[in-house]
């Protein structure tokens, strides 16, 4: 009987570490690809749209104009890359202050990137994906972006630490829209906000991860 139990538990060792090992190798992967990502997802400055007139006239008014002006005119993504990466790949989010750029896949059905990441391989951190019922691609209604919560504070490992008035952007391959966060609430998994409450707000992207059993969610509306 000793001999059964102490089987049982090498093996219970063995298929632990095994665990481990490949949760480990996927936050190295994770960590690569953001970076990877982050470092060629901008186009140089050379390529970027020249500054609005706006700036022009913040350059004489006000420095803080000046810089929000800035962020905003400068800033473009290179779609053309990301889209060699991925044909899904239909947004670009970027929560500076969090640490939280990636991009943003659609897909037909929302458990197609819950575990693979852009590149199509298996992954448990998956990718950040828009829900499927989101098909307004003027983004004037609310869109609904999901990621994991991962402890390596990877994806939307670091959404616990949003605050109200924090600010994200997304990017579109025509245009970018900036985001004031205005909600943050834990809710109920089947919580009516998924279904009904949000179909409701307007001009609006909410960010939803895991809490334990229950699920985050960060509400951003336009300005």
């Amino acid at each position: 009987m000793k001999k059964i139990i102490r089987v049982i538990a090498i093996l219970l060792i063995i298929y632990c570490s095994l665990h481990i090992v490949d949760y480990g190798r996927d936050t190295v992967k994770t960590q690569f690809v953001k970076t990877e990502i982050k470092t060629n997802a901008f186009l140089p400055q050379h390529e970027k749209k020249p500054l609005h007139k706006a700036y022009l006239k913040a350059k004489k008014e006000d420095n803080d104009i000046l810089q929000e002006v800035k962020e905003e005119e400068e800033r473009k993504v290179d779609f053309l890359y990301l889209n060699s990466i991925n044909q899904n790949i239909i947004a670009y989010l970027s929560y500076d202050r969090l640490g939280i750029n990636y991009p943003v896949v659609s897909s037909i059905d929302n458990k197609d990137y819950l575990h693979t990441d852009l590149y199509g391989k298996s992954s448990y951190a998956g990718s950040l994906f828009l829900d499927c019922t989101d098909t307004d691609k003027d983004w004037g209604e609310n869109h609904l972006i999901y990621g994991h919560n991962m402890k390596n504070c990877t994806m939307f490992g670091m959404l616990g630490h949003s605050k109200k008035d924090d600010i994200f952007y997304i990017y579109l391959p025509n245009k970018s829209k900036k985001y004031k966060v205005i909600d943050i609430r834990v809710i109920e998994p089947e919580d009516k906000f998924y279904s009904k409450d949000r179909q409701e707000l307007k001009n609006t992207v909410s960010l939803s991860t895991c809490k334990g059993d229950k699920r985050l969610v960060v509400t951003g509306k336009r300005i």
